[in-house]
C-alpha cells in the first residue's frame, strides 16, 4: 500500500514506514539544473549531423539538431559513437565563440544521452 502526500511520499512495506522526500527522488538532470540556472535540458532531439575531429589530446564532437541553426559541441578523450539520425537528450548552456573575427553562438553540451 502506498499513499502520496506533498512534499513527501509514504511507503508502507511489511509494517515499516519509509519516508522519502521528493528531493531524494530527483534525477541527475534535475540536480544539475537546480545547481546551475544557465543550463538548458532538451529531450528527444533529432541529430542531423555529427562530426568528430582531433584537437591535440581531445576529440571535439559537433552536432547539428533538427530545427536549430546553432552547433552543439562537446569534448571527449575517445571517439564517440556516430549519432547521425539518432534521438538524444541534451543538457547544455549557450556560449559565444570567436571565429575569423566574428562572434558565433555555440551550445556547450554538459551531458548527452541517447534517448
Amino acid at each position: 500500500m502506498s499513499r502520496c502526500e506533498y512534499p513527501s511520499v509514504l511507503i508502507f512495506q511489511k509494517s515499516i514506514v519509509y519516508r522519502l522526500t521528493l528531493n531524494s527522488m530527483k534525477s541527475p538532470v534535475d540536480k544539475l539544473l537546480k545547481k546551475n540556472r544557465e543550463l538548458v535540458h532538451s529531450e528527444m532531439m533529432k541529430v542531423n549531423s555529427h562530426v568528430q575531429r582531433d584537437d591535440k589530446e581531445w576529440i571535439i564532437n559537433t552536432l547539428t539538431l533538427e530545427g536549430y541553426d546553432v552547433p552543439f559541441r562537446f569534448k571527449r578523450k575517445k571517439e564517440y559513437r556516430n549519432l547521425k539520425g539518432a534521438r538524444v537528450n541534451l543538457t547544455y548552456y549557450p556560449g559565444v565563440e570567436k571565429v575569423a573575427g566574428f562572434e558565433v553562438e555555440v551550445m556547450n553540451v554538459v551531458r548527452i544521452r541517447r534517448a
